[in-house]
């Protein structure tokens, strides 16, 4: 089992802890992005977070403290993988490289795979062939691999595998998690909540 005190987790849901907001569109873009220098955040409940514009470095500093750190994302949206790259980076060098990325993009059952392509064992065709990445690695999620494989960063690969996530959207969570076999129990977390 890994035990890690500091987590920055990648995640779709905009009811994430932290949200980026920096003129989101729906068509990736083929020109270079330039790192915006302000963020926009709206965090509630916490006393250091109001809502508004701050610099991008401040931004990474309040997060510096944090334990875990989910990030909201539109999954083709180049400025927010410009962005978690970024903080990323921030973070791995405020904590020593002491950070882990957990990633939806890579399904539970292939954490060797992945395991395997960050220690050098295997190259990356074989990586992206038995690890089954999201159709947009290349292009979005593969910056944020490569960073984590150069710099010693371990990847978590955070998501059930595909065919459970179907049988929950066509059976229901209480349905499938009350008939999961024990291979498939390994692959789902102990306890749910929606």
């Amino acid at each position: 089992m890994i035990h890690y005190s500091r987590l920055l987790a990648a995640i779709t849901i905009p009811l994430a802890a932290v949200c980026f907001v920096l003129g989101m569109s729906s068509e990736a873009s083929a020109e270079p992005f330039e790192m915006p220098r302000r963020v926009y955040t709206h965090v509630p409940g916490l006393s250091w977070a109001r809502s508004g514009m701050i610099s991008f470095e401040k931004f990474a500093g309040y997060l510096g403290g944090a334990d875990v750190v989910f990030l909201g994302e539109y999954h083709d949206d180049d400025s927010t993988h410009a962005l978690q790259l970024e903080l990323l980076k921030l973070l791995a060098d405020a904590h020593n490289g002491g950070v882990v990325l957990s990633m939806e993009q890579f399904e539970r059952d292939v954490q060797s795979v992945v395991d395997a392509y960050l220690a050098g064992e295997i190259d990356e065709e074989s990586f992206v062939a038995d690890g089954r990445p999201w159709p947009n690695y290349e292009p979005h999620y593969r910056p944020l691999v490569e960073f984590c494989r150069s710099n010693g960063i371990d990847v978590v690969a955070a998501n059930i595998p595909r065919p459970l996530a179907s049988r929950v959207a066509k059976e229901g969570l209480e349905t499938v998690m009350a008939s999961l076999t024990d291979e498939e129990r390994r692959w789902v977390a102990e306890s749910t909540s929606a």
